[in-house]
């Protein structure tokens, strides 16, 4: 016994819904689920959650700075009282023979930690983002001052700069030099071993943010530019993704 032929219109009916209707069905249901949670949320959820470091910002960052803009116009003392007296440590402050030489020992400071913890961590952070055995080692070797004491550093370069410490010890042995080097007590030693520790222990934090940096631009770099920055970038004759080593993606 033969099997009837399906009519044309049973074929059609029994057919899948097209793509458009697909997408028409999709649209017209209603948003459920998590992320139609997350549109409906309260509108204090977002402060809720930054709540925490506000609190940490005002008490620890804040208000001690309000605190010592207000004690420079007192005479206020540790564990005693005062009153205030305007603009007297201001005037004592110019007067003061000193005052040269921090300006002096500041500038040089900045002219130096600057720089390096500008440059030299976007180099680290080149150099630890390719995937090689091993390389978390050392991210985590640069990033480890940064969450040591401050207490724990400077016991350790106390220890190596120290009349008697390791750096001296080791030059004498070696007779690179006659005497001990004054790195604690030289006005420019100190201030070299002050940039040293600062960029030492700054290193890994600012590698870890040229880091993200660097993710959020391989991650730009596979989408093609918009139309905008395409056309500017051929009308100069530079890639759009010229330099992909460095947190700035596209030409400007």
């Amino acid at each position: 016994m033969t099997r009837p032929a399906t009519r044309p219109a049973e074929r059609t009916s029994s057919r899948t819904p097209s793509r458009g209707a697909r997408t028409l069905l999709v649209r017209a249901l209603p948003a459920a689920g998590p992320g139609h949670a997350a549109r409906t949320h309260a509108w204090f959820t977002p402060w809720l959650l930054v709540a925490p470091a506000l609190v940490f910002l005002l008490a620890f960052n804040l208000w001690p700075t309000a605190n010592v803009v207000f004690l420079a116009f007192t005479n206020v003392r540790v564990l005693s009282g005062g009153e205030l007296v305007g603009l007297e440590n201001f005037e004592r402050m110019l007067t003061d023979e000193q005052l040269a030489t921090a300006l002096v020992n500041s500038i040089v400071y900045m002219l130096v930690c600057v720089p390096f913890l500008l440059l030299v961590p976007l180099g680290l952070a080149v150099l630890v983002e390719k995937k090689l055995p091993g390389i978390a080692f050392f991210r985590t070797a640069f990033y480890t001052p940064v969450v040591a004491s401050a207490v724990v550093v400077a016991l350790i370069w106390g220890w190596l700069l120290d009349d008697r410490g390791v750096i001296n010890a080791m030059a004498l042995r070696l007779g690179f030099v006659t005497e001990a080097i004054p790195f604690l007590t030289d006005r420019w030693l100190v201030i070299f071993s002050a940039i040293s520790l600062t960029i030492w222990k700054g290193l890994g934090y600012y590698m870890v943010i040229y880091l993200s940096a660097l993710g959020a631009c391989r991650a730009s770099c596979t989408r093609p530019p918009p139309s905008t920055a395409r056309a500017r970038c051929a009308g100069s004759g530079r890639s759009p993704c010229r330099a992909c080593a460095t947190p700035c993606c596209w030409c400007r």
